[in-house]
């Protein structure tokens, strides 16, 4: 084959050299076939195009170093969560069906309109908001921007833990404000609740809600809650003596909802 002669030497100290070819007379496969035949040729391979590695613009990612840690801050060198490795390959959204990936965090309260966080607020288009009636009929009033269980409308109270919260799980990335949360483009939907184990079980039903009827309409209606995040628990309590919290994580479990909870902070 009448190929080109190679165009440069990458770098001399290595002896490897780049050819550039006419597309339109030869296939890469065809030329490299051909070159590989000389004995002088120990190896060959294609000339692959990089790509840079997936990097938020927010102007305070370097502070986050639970996503990527080297000790630069004074911490353990990568005792962090390796995040920006998981990135490459997705930072959260829609599914390989085009379905919005929800997580419900269940907490105190929530700052909805801060700038992080208002555009990846999950909301019930299924409902009216203010018209005092259930439109689409799941026992829940106005639930346009989730549920508070303590005051049972949507009224959420703006707290800095659940706003904390939210923003490690799902703060939205790359928009050059504020930081990144773990997945850039999830929505969230926001219960307020906890306090005491009661609570909690009534907290807990929303979600459940939402993703059983995303199962049983194929999609069509709910919503595809993959996860319920609490950053609370029981101090001293263990699994056998709350066995009702534990079934309801069961119900939740088999719609294919993954729960979360906090550990007790030991100082």
């Amino acid at each position: 084959m009448d190929f080109t002669k190679p165009s440069k030497a990458t770098r001399n100290v290595w002896n490897i050299w780049l050819f550039e070819f006419d597309h339109t007379r030869y296939s890469a496969a065809e030329l490299m076939e051909s070159i590989s035949t000389y004995d002088f040729v120990l190896n060959i391979q294609r000339n692959h195009l990089l790509q840079y590695r997936v990097k938020p613009n927010d102007p305070l990612f370097q502070l986050q170093w639970h996503h990527f840690n080297d000790a630069s801050s004074g911490g353990v060198a990568d005792a962090d969560f390796d995040t920006d490795l998981a990135w490459d390959l997705c930072t959260g959204g829609l599914t390989e069906n085009m379905d919005s990936i929800v997580i419900c965090i269940i907490d105190d309260g929530l700052e909805i309109q801060h700038e992080d966080i208002a555009p990846n607020m999950w909301r019930n288009y299924a409902e009216i908001p203010g018209n005092g009636i259930d439109d689409d009929r799941n026992g829940y009033i106005d639930d346009f921007l989730g549920w508070n269980s303590f005051k049972q409308n949507d009224q959420i109270d703006s707290e800095k833990h659940g706003t904390a919260v939210a923003g490690l799980a799902g703060a939205k990335g790359n928009n050059s404000m504020g930081i990144s949360g773990i997945a850039w483009h999830n929505q969230m939907m926001f219960v307020a609740g906890g306090g005491d184990e009661a609570n909690a079980i009534e907290s807990y039903a929303y979600p459940l809600y939402f993703r059983r009827l995303y199962n049983q309409s194929k999609g069509s209606k709910g919503a595809f809650v993959v996860a319920t995040n609490s950053s609370w628990g029981a101090d001293l309590v263990k699994a056998e003596d709350s066995p009702i919290w534990c079934a309801i994580y069961d119900s939740l479990g088999k719609e294919g909802i993954l729960n979360i909870a906090s550990q007790r902070i030991k100082t």
